[in-house]
């Protein structure tokens, strides 16, 4: 081999070895993707839920800081439940919006300030794959579901001496889960799909309460 063609070819060598290390240095890891949606701007979506035979229906929820909107519409007689969490109050509304009747649950009798608030505070914000998770987490596929890409990963337990297995599909573009599954030590899974998903900001006038709400029952949590 000539000094010129050996030349040529150590360049063509290098030139591909930069472009798959720009390319893979730019892609997100997995890690970095279950942090995306914490920069979102609030995010929607749509599930089905099925807490018993009379209880089925469509769940949509509203995220948004640390607000957040669900409405329940149950499939079998028609009626809907809203779910109202106002950190700023520190209580939680469960509303009939066609009677504009409520019930609120309070967590805290001191009225919270925003610089008060952090993603500790409440379940609301939804930190579920935070670093306890990552660090459990057993299996990582790069996958597509729906057309759209995602890294499936799997967290794998035991219940009873017996193995339960958790898979999540999650989303590379937001960073938020498009469908879930838990197979259960008893042979049980549970499954949830997310879909409609979109990306906020959403105006406030969802999350604040409906005018003339009346408040029937009060409760009071430490």
């Amino acid at each position: 081999m000539t000094r010129k063609r050996f030349f040529i070819i150590s360049i063509l060598t290098a030139f591909v070895l930069i472009t798959f290390n720009v390319t893979n240095s730019s892609a997100d890891s997995w890690q970095q993707v279950l942090q995306k949606s914490r920069d979102l701007e609030g995010y929607y979506y749509k599930t089905p839920y099925k807490f018993s035979n009379n209880h089925i229906g469509i769940m949509q929820v509203w995220h948004q800081g640390y607000h957040r909107r669900v409405e329940m519409t149950n499939s079998i007689n028609g009626e809907t439940m809203v779910l109202l969490t106002r950190q700023t109050d520190g209580a939680f509304y469960q509303i009939d919006p066609k009677a504009n009747e409520g019930i609120v649950y309070y967590y805290t009798d001191v009225e919270l300030l925003p610089q008060d608030l952090d993603e500790t505070r409440y379940a609301v914000a939804e930190n579920r794959f935070d670093q306890t998770f990552i660090e459990k987490v057993s299996s990582v596929e790069e996958l597509v579901y729906q057309n759209q890409p995602v890294y499936r990963l799997e967290n794998k337990s035991t219940h009873g001496g017996n193995e339960e297995v958790y898979r999540v599909w999650i989303s590379k573009e937001l960073g938020l889960p498009l469908k879930e599954e838990m197979h259960m030590a008893d042979g049980r899974v549970h499954r949830r799909i997310y879909t409609e998903i979109q990306e906020g900001p959403f105006s406030q006038e969802i999350f604040q309460l409906p005018q003339e709400l009346k408040i029937v029952k009060e409760i009071q949590f430490n």
